[in-house]
Parts: structure tokens; sequence; C-alpha cells
């Protein structure tokens, strides 16, 4: 599942890597490309999401894998997943953190907007970011915040389809999970209140990565390894 950009694209070689011989499907957020109004809750992406993952695959097992705020989107994926009696292998979660516990006060949608382009102005030390506009976004690439066929036209939306992920990410109530959860983390993040896991989810494992970000932990040799024996497992 896609993070708080919306894209997921740059995943694919890592998963090529991790899973190899498995099938791979991404989710990008809605309205990434096409511009159609963005989901505002975890709830409605998990049954867009659900209801597209059925479509290709009818019945498990399920792996089931989501990258910063979008370990939100799977974590319920994987309930209701649970819930219908579906067999789902260990839950992946990478960077994750829990909206609920990591926002107050929760902020509208229109605020959210304005303070996704204030953190990029101040990130990329910039006055105007339409201005400078090749300059971040080639910054943004580097970091895969946006995809290389992104065009230009498309970059003012897609930090509202960036903001529209934060508002449901921090409307979040997660609910508790009694399957199996594997939590990979930076070791700089491990200990933040907002990436416990435990209370809601008793069966998961916690293993701090010295991999500075997410997209580091997704081709680090230990989540690599990790993932290869999960798939394993399943098969």
């Amino acid at each position: 599942m896609h993070w708080g950009s919306g894209n997921i694209a740059f995943a694919r070689e890592a998963a090529a890597a991790f899973l190899p011989g498995h099938p791979v499907f991404g989710f990008e957020a809605v309205g990434l490309w096409k511009e159609a109004r963005p989901l505002l809750s975890v709830d409605d992406m998990a049954e867009r999401y659900l209801r597209e993952i059925k479509e290709v695959r009818p019945t498990g097992p399920y792996l089931i894998g989501g990258l910063c705020s979008g370990s939100q989107i799977a974590y319920e994926i994987a309930c209701r997943l649970a819930e219908s009696g579906a067999e789902v292998g260990p839950l992946t979660l990478v960077n994750a953190a829990r909206g609920e516990l990591s926002a107050a006060p929760a902020l509208d949608l229109e605020d959210l907007y304005d303070l996704r382009l204030a953190t990029l102005r101040r990130q990329f030390a910039v006055a105007d970011l339409a201005a400078d506009l090749p300059y971040v976004m080639n910054a943004m690439r580097a970091s895969r915040w946006i995809d290389d066929d992104m065009p230009a036209g498309h970059f003012f939306w897609r930090q509202l389809v960036s903001a529209a992920d934060a508002y449901a990410f921090t409307r979040c109530e997660l609910r508790r999970y009694q399957g199996p959860v594997n939590v990979f983390l930076s070791r700089s993040v491990a200990t933040a209140a907002e990436a416990r896991w435990k209370d809601i989810a008793p069966h998961s494992v916690i293993e701090a990565l010295d991999a500075e970000t997410s997209v580091d932990i997704l081709t680090h040799p230990g989540f690599v390894h990790a993932m290869r024996r999960t798939a394993e497992a399943v098969a």
C-alpha cells in the first residue's frame, strides 16, 4: 500500500528482489493520475483496495504490506480479510506510525494542504514552489516522493492527494488484530510512541534496522531476507 505521497511504482524493483517469482501488486492513491476525488478515510481506502485485491485474487493466502502511513491501510485490510475467514500471512509494515497517536489536534484538509506546501518550501529552501518547480521536482524524484514520469502540471494536485492521505491517517482508529505482524522500522524512530503496535496487535514483532529512510528499508538485507522467508512459508 502506498505511502503518504500516494505513489508506489518506485518499489517495483525492490519487490522483485525480496519476493522473486511472486506476483506483487502495488496500490497507488486514488486520484494520483486522473485527478479523481481522493479518498478521505482509511476505511474507504481499505474498502476500495480490498475490492481490487479480490478482483485479482479472489482467495488467499494473502501477504499484505504497507509503507509508512500506508501501513494503516494494510492493517485495516488484514483485519477485514481475517474477519472474512481468508488466510492472511504475516502482515508487513514498513516505517509504520499510528496516526491517532502522532497528530493532535487533527487538522482540516485545507490546513493540511497548506502545511504540506509550507513543509516543502522549508525543506527545499525555496520561497515559491511554482517558480522553483524544476529544482523541487528533481529533489522529490530523488527521494521517490514523486514518480519519474510525473508531469509538472500534476505537482500541486499531487500535494492535495498527499494532504488527503494525511487527513485520513490522523483520523484513523485502528482496532485489535490477532494475526502475526512484522514491523520494520528505522532505528532512529523505533522507540517513538506512535511506532507502538503491541497494544492492538499482540503478535507483532518489531525489527529496528540501520536504515535511514523507508526506501532504504526496502533494500536492506535484513528486510529482504525476512520477506523471502515469509514468502517461502506461505508458498
